[in-house]
């Protein structure tokens, strides 16, 4: 009887976290305007989940993060990825905007990862074998071809928007109304970087768009909360590390990518590893 009673608890209680999502950490802190416009594979996910708890984000409510890039809402209210056509309302509204950058290296690797699956969650199987056996299914062809953007390369239209990032990085100076979030800045210790970095990588998210002051404790406890549990961590071979590329990417990629991506490295601070 006990044992049949301590059995009901729990499945009382798994059902009531489920359909009880965890709150925002602040959800009536009033904010600016503002647009997302980060770069694909750079964290999107990680930074909505970001300002999703910092109750920046009314429009999600669920704690669980798979399917908000479904989220039409989200998207009319917010934006998304940067592209070329929102460059105008960056040069001209009010709105503020937070670009996600990413070390191309990692953002490449995650795009090759990212296709297939992407074919199949839209249910297009044709796009689906056209990807894997694209350049003769030789998985390094299809990395070298994607750095390069090759236009047969899948994915090589998200990758040719990190130009843009390099265009709105030289002009920051006269953008007052964007900020620059570097994913590995955000990420945190879980995903390789730095709780430090992480907590006042928050703290400027949060002065940026006005939020209500809060305290060092409360940010890091989002901070604790961060890493993990979205869409794409879920389905990512990385999970959300930082400099996953060292270990997977040949050195004729890198080579390759030093040559064709060198001012995106240079700008954003990132090493370059082939001489």
């Amino acid at each position: 009887m006990k044992k049949r009673l301590i059995i009901h608890i729990f499945i009382f209680s798994f059902f009531s976290l489920w359909a009880n999502p965890e709150p925002n950490t602040l959800s009536d802190s009033k904010i600016a305007d503002f647009r997302l416009a980060t770069l694909p594979k750079a964290g999107t996910h990680l930074l909505v989940k970001c300002l999703y708890l910092l109750g920046a984000l009314p429009e999600i409510s669920e704690s669980k993060f798979g399917g908000i890039t479904l989220s039409q809402k989200l998207q009319e209210n917010h934006g998304w990825h940067l592209n070329a056509a929102i460059l105008d309302g960056i040069y001209s509204s009010s709105h503020k905007y937070l670009i996600m950058v990413r070390d191309v290296r990692d953002a490449i690797l995650s795009i090759h990862n990212w296709m297939p699956y992407l074919w199949i969650k839209l249910d297009r199987p044709d796009l689906y074998e056209k990807t894997i056996n694209s350049f003769e299914g030789d998985a390094d062809k299809q990395i070298y071809n994607l750095i390069i953007q090759n236009p047969d390369a899948s994915g090589s239209s998200l990758l040719g928007l990190y130009h843009l990032a390099i265009l709105l990085y030289n002009q920051r100076e006269q953008l007052p109304n964007i900020m620059f979030i570097k994913f590995e800045d955000l990420i945190g210790q879980n995903g390789g970087g730095d709780l430090s970095k992480q907590c006042q990588t928050i703290k400027k998210i949060v002065e940026f768009l006005d939020i209500v002051t809060i305290s060092d404790k409360e940010i890091q406890t989002i901070a604790e909360k961060l890493w993990g549990d979205t869409e794409t961590f879920n389905v990512s071979n990385s999970k959300g590390q930082v400099g996953t590329w060292k270990k997977k990417l040949k050195r004729e990629h890198i080579q390759a990518i030093d040559h064709h991506w060198n001012e995106y490295l240079s700008l954003f601070g990132y090493e370059i590893e082939a001489k």
